[in-house]
């Protein structure tokens, strides 16, 4: 289980997040005129959608781990670096 302080900067971290999305949600990306501007808009959009994405597989591959019972050195990562590469390369453009 991750520790206290890290799950509170996790918490601010997606309160941050949630906030930054409703805003870019209110922004019609239809109606910025300059192109780069629209283009800048539909990249983040895209860049956080990745990061909720990504966030979702962690917390499954958290409970996965919690489930197994099974106990892991500190440090030993609970993931093999073959399966953290297969999903981060899943969202990667």
């Amino acid at each position: 289980m991750p520790d206290p302080p890290l799950l509170e900067r996790k918490r601010l971290a997606s309160v941050q997040l949630d906030e930054a999305l409703a805003a870019l949600r209110a922004a019609p990306a239809g109606g910025a005129r300059d192109p780069q501007a629209r283009a800048a808009l539909e990249a983040s959009r895209a860049r956080i959608l990745q990061i909720l994405q990504i966030e979702k597989d962690n917390e499954q591959l958290l409970l996965r781990y919690s489930l197994s019972g099974t106990t892991v050195a500190p440090g030993t990562p609970a993931a093999s670096p073959g399966m953290l590469q297969k999903i981060y390369a899943r969202h990667q453009q």
